[in-house]
C-alpha cells in the first residue's frame, strides 16, 4: 500500500478554468462595481479555489470563445447563480458577447504595473480640474487592465462619464493594478488642422484658369422692344434719347429762351484778361472798380434826417 505522507505531497492543480454563461450585472449593484473591472462567481468557484494553490488577490481571464477576444480582470463576490457569471457592462461590450453568450473564466497571475499609457475618447475629459484625484478613484475598482480595453471613468462631482482606451501597459500588455507605484501618462488625441483658403498652389491655378463671368445671356425687355449690349455700337441712323432738351418757361409769363438760340443772353464778359485768367496758380485781386465805387459815393453828399416830423399832439 503507498504511504499516505507521499499523497500528500503530491503538488495539487494550480489552475481554475471553468465556462459559465454571461450576464450583465444587475442595476441593484452599485454604480462603482459596474463602472469596475470586477467579475461575480458563483459559491461552486470558490469551493474549487479553495483546494487550488493560487495567490491572493484572485485574477482571472475572461475569454470569448467566439471570436477570441480576451480580457482580465477580479473578483468582487461569489454570489452569482449556479453557471453564470456575472460581467460588467463595458466588458461585455469590449468582448463582443451577444446575450446569452458563453465565456471561459481561467486563473491567471500577473506582474504588478509600472506604467500606463491611456487615450481620452471624450472631449470634455480635458475640462476635469484635478484628474490625479479622478483617476485614482476609478482605478481602485479594478484589479487588473489589459491594452486594447475601453473604461468608463466617472467624476463624481460633476456626474459625468469619460471614455478612456489602454493603449499600452508595462510590463506585460497586461497588468495588475492593486498595491503598486504606476506611472500614468494620457496622450490626447491632436485637434485636425483646419485647411486655408490658400493652402495649395493647385487651387489657385485652378482659380486662375475658370473666370466665371455671371450674367452674360442676352436679356429681353418687357415692353418688347430691342435690346442693346453694351458692346454694340450705335448706328447713324438711330436717334437716341437725350434729356432736357425742350424749352422752358418762367414763372413771370415770360418766354425762356434756349441757350443755343441766336437771340439767347450774352455772356458776361470776363473782369479778368485772357492771358491773366490762364495763369496756374495764382490769384489776382480786382481793386480798381472797388476805387472808383467808393469814390462815387464819397461825391455824393447824404443829408440823414432831412424829412418833414409830425408831433404825436394835436394841434
Amino acid at each position: 500500500m503507498p504511504d499516505s505522507d507521499s499523497e500528500l505531497e503530491q503538488p495539487p492543480n494550480s489552475k481554475f478554468i471553468e465556462t459559465y454563461k454571461c450576464v450583465p450585472l444587475a442595476k441593484s449593484v452599485q454604480k462603482n462595481i459596474q463602472r469596475g473591472g470586477k467579475l461575480l462567481l458563483p459559491s461552486s468557484a470558490l469551493e474549487q479555489i479553495s483546494f487550488l494553490d493560487i495567490s491572493t488577490p484572485f485574477m482571472f481571464k475572461v475569454t470569448n470563445n467566439i471570436n477570441g477576444r480576451s480580457t482580465h480582470a477580479g473578483v468582487y463576490e461569489f454570489t452569482a447563480e449556479a453557471g453564470e457569471v456575472c460581467v460588467p457592462q463595458w466588458m461585455i461590450k469590449n468582448l463582443g458577447i451577444p446575450l446569452g453568450g458563453s465565456v471561459v473564466v481561467e486563473s491567471v497571475s500577473l506582474p504588478a504595473a509600472t506604467f500606463c499609457r491611456l487615450e481620452p475618447l471624450t472631449r470634455n475629459f480635458a475640462y476635469i480640474s484635478d484628474v490625479k484625484t479622478v483617476m485614482e478613484e476609478n482605478l481602485k475598482y479594478f484589479t487588473c487592465l489589459t491594452e486594447g480595453d475601453t473604461l468608463f471613468i466617472h467624476e463624481s462631482n460633476m456626474n459625468q462619464m469619460y471614455k478612456v482606451k489602454v493603449l499600452e501597459t508595462k510590463p506585460e500588455s497586461a497588468v495588475g493594478v492593486l498595491d503598486c507605484d504606476m506611472e500614468v501618462e494620457l496622450s490626447m488625441p491632436e485637434k485636425p488642422k483646419r485647411p486655408t483658403r490658400n493652402s495649395s498652389p493647385e487651387k489657385k491655378q485652378s482659380k486662375i484658369q475658370t473666370n466665371f463671368r455671371p450674367f452674360q445671356g442676352q436679356g429681353q425687355r418687357i415692353d418688347g422692344g430691342e435690346v442693346k449690349t453694351p458692346d454694340s455700337e450705335p448706328k447713324k441712323g438711330d436717334t437716341s434719347f437725350v434729356p432736357f432738351k425742350g424749352k422752358g418757361y418762367s414763372l413771370k409769363n415770360r418766354k425762356h429762351k434756349h441757350e443755343n438760340d441766336n437771340d439767347g443772353p450774352q455772356k458776361k464778359k470776363s473782369r479778368l484778361n485772357k492771358d491773366d485768367s490762364n495763369i496756374p496758380n495764382k490769384l489776382i485781386f480786382i481793386r480798381k472798380i472797388q476805387k472808383e465805387f467808393v469814390k462815387k459815393q464819397s461825391k455824393e453828399e447824404i443829408n440823414p434826417f432831412q424829412g418833414q416830423g409830425n408831433s404825436l399832439k394835436d394841434n
